[in-house]
């Protein structure tokens, strides 16, 4: 049976009169066909299917979700108009956890310059989960994580181990779009527009310098046009406007955590009336890499606008909401948020492309599909399927071959010596390492096909790498700068010749040895947001005599762990940062040696944390805190112009496993 039929349609206002039908076989003994009546009524097409009766703007596209192991044979398949919810020019990253409830993603050029994410232009993280069955995924290059799940996806290369539950078309010709929204000219201004903390106030539209938001405070806007050097919205301020608006930015549009930008309340605007444009660029290189970003919404913000950036990165930051569109240079959508379509920015895709996505058959063949038939296919290049595709040491890996050959003959080769000849063989990897498998078919008529599979990663017994970082890249790609001091800034990161280094005397008063907040600056690896338990080893030394060390369970600028020396106040110690509150878990009253290198580990497990220097236990050894569950690294340096960081290594425990920490009763 049909278990949904889910409809849905947006756009243009073609005249249109069709039937077509839509026939969905479930087996010789139950067959059912559907047929699809439309006729245009004014800019309304009316869709009726035996008495069930809906209004949509034109064009439409029908879905029909269908029992498991069901065979959807579309006659015809007409796709929504949607616009791009997520474009970027030179890349697009959406980040584990998150959802993409309607629009299509998109990246537009094949640049030759660093990525977003290794060597693709459009990396759809594990875990995100497109919900619209008409959106769709273009790009020179695409990754889906594990458990991702899309649909259609047009792209020149296409790997990972998400599903599309609809068709790989290909190739893709890029630039996928070829005509962008203008940038406009932002006219200087010397009047400052300033909204005291926590108080409201109203703007009419203009042209102004700088423009900050305090903390806890609401700006509204009247509507216009109206025109900033940059934008500074403070954590748990509003930016709300009462008619259609255009924000233009010079420089950077920054937001804080807990940011609303929104219609006000009892309007039916939307997301679609706010266009936000910012002509930035990244910090003062404007490279990808480099900070701050031009735009940067902060953690759990909720966002009604379309925003713009042509000249920088565009990141949306943790579990955000953003009801609109994001266009930028680099767009990141940060872990286990969402992004909902409202208004676009009207990007057409190439006529070239728009031709291929028309041949259904095609995108069949590119799929190795027969004919008329559509179904789940694994996001690879191949057609082997692997479960599971990486573990710990040994590793029992089962293999399945989802070609559709016919076969008479396997030969398996699994790259660690071992074969096979079963159809859908078991095989254990004893040995930690990288293994191609190879299947070669013979079919009946005697032809032998080889068929690269998929590459198996096993990794050692002790923990899976997270990051192994040796500084060689002077970029620092992943890693992002908070100065947080005050005085003598700004920081100084460098990585150039196998060393990280920080050169900067930055850091806030007082410089007492009971003083616990310390505010300097730290470079934060953004990936690891969501670790949970894990060990963190690396090699760190000073020149200098004041604190430096490493941050833990980083969750952002008000909770984490740290871990920190001092040799002038002859003080090491391991604070927590919850909620902005400092509390000091343990400490010893220990100096380093300048130019001393020291082999640092600090381990994460569960409650128990536990820091060693050259491989012993310090500051009395295990602590139990269970404050913070889980988090990034990060390097920290205080009032230090001679730190030195090398050879970092983060590696996951099982199940919170706490291997080799001391033994220790909790108090």
């Amino acid at each position: 049976m049909i278990e949904r039929a889910h409809i849905t349609g947006v756009g243009g206002h073609r005249p249109i009169q069709w039937c077509c039908p839509y026939r969905v076989e479930l087996g010789e003994k139950d067959r059912k066909e559907v047929y699809i009546t439309a006729r245009q009524q004014g800019d309304v097409k009316m869709i009726q299917e035996h008495g069930f009766r809906s209004w949509f703007a034109t064009p439409i596209v029908l879905t029909l979700l269908i029992g498991v192991g069901a065979h959807l044979g579309v006659a015809h398949r007409v796709h929504a108009a949607d616009d791009f919810v997520v474009f970027g020019m030179e890349g697009v990253q959406i980040k584990p956890d998150s959802v993409v409830v309607s629009g299509d993603v998109g990246g537009n050029l094949s640049p030759s310059g660093p990525l977003l994410h290794a060597d693709v232009e459009v990396s759809l993280g594990p875990n995100v989960r497109m919900e619209s069955a008409v959106s769709r995924v273009f790009g020179n290059r695409v990754a889906l994580g594990d458990h991702t799940q899309i649909f259609d996806v047009q792209a020149n290369s296409l790997s990972g181990n998400g599903t599309a539950h609809g068709h790989l078309i290909t190739p893709i010709h890029v630039p996928v779009v070829t005509t962008l929204p203008p940038i406009p000219k932002i006219p200087t201004a010397t009047e400052d527009v300033h909204v005291p903390p926590s108080s409201m106030r109203w703007l009419d539209a203009g042209s102004f310098d700088e423009l900050m938001v305090r903390a806890g405070a609401t700006l509204t806007l009247t509507g216009g046009v109206y025109t900033f050097s940059s934008i500074d919205v403070k954590t748990h301020a509003r930016l709300v406007i009462e008619a259609a608006t255009e924000i233009h930015v010079a420089n950077r549009f920054a937001v804080g955590e807990r940011v609303r930008i929104e219609p006000a309340t009892g309007t039916a605007l939307t997301g679609a009336d706010l266009v936000i444009v910012v002509t930035g660029h990244n910090g003062s290189s404007g490279s990808m890499t480099d900070v701050p970003k031009a735009t940067s919404i902060g953690t759990g913000s909720t966002i009604h606008a379309n925003i713009y950036g042509p000249n920088g990165s565009l990141e949306i930051q943790a579990n955000s909401e953003v009801h609109g569109a994001l266009l930028g240079k680099w767009v990141i959508v940060g872990p286990k948020s969402s992004v909902s379509l409202e208004g676009g920015f009207g990007l057409k895709v190439r006529e070239e492309n728009q031709a291929i996505m028309a041949s259904l058959e095609q995108s069949q063949t590119a799929l190795g599909l027969d004919p008329g038939s559509a179904g789940t296919t694994d996001a690879t290049s191949t057609p082997i399927s692997a479960s599971p595709a990486s573990g710990l040491a040994p590793l029992t890996v089962s293999f399945h071959d989802q070609s559709p050959l016919r076969v008479s003959d396997y030969r398996w080769d699994f790259g660690d010596g071992h074969t096979s000849t079963d159809a859908t063989p078991t095989h254990t990897f004893s040995n930690p390492g990288t293994y191609q498998i190879q299947l070669r078919v013979t079919q009946p008529d005697h032809h032998d096909t080889l068929i690269e599979g998929p590459t198996i990663t096993v990794y050692p017994e002790d923990g899976i790498p997270l990051l192994f970082e040796s500084f060689h890249d002077p970029s620092l790609p992943g890693w992002q700068v908070t100065d947080d001091g005050s005085w003598q800034g700004p920081s100084q990161w460098m990585a150039d010749t196998g060393t990280l280094t920080q050169t900067s005397n930055i850091w806030s008063p007082p410089a007492t040895a009971d003083s616990l907040p310390q505010p300097g600056t730290y470079l934060l690896y953004h990936g690891g947001m969501k670790w949970q338990d894990y060990r963190a080893t690396f090699i760190m030394s000073s020149t200098d005599d004041d604190a430096f060390g490493m941050m833990f369970r980083v969750q952002d600028e008000h909770h984490y762990y740290r871990f920190s020396w001092d040799r002038e106040r002859a003080v090491r110690r391991v604070v927590k940062n919850v909620n902005g509150v400092f509390s000091v878990l343990a400490e010893d009253h220990v100096p380093y040696e300048l130019g001393k290198a020291y082999q640092v580990e600090i381990l994460a497990a569960r409650d128990l944390l536990e820091v060693r220097i050259d491989s012993e236990p310090i500051m009395g050894g295990p602590i139990h805190d269970a404050s913070l569950s889980v988090g990034s690294i990060a390097f920290y340096s205080w009032y230090n112009k001679g730190a030195h960081f090398d050879d970092l290594s983060v590696k996951g425990l099982e199940a919170g496993s706490t291997t080799n920490v001391s033994t220790i009763q909790k108090p």
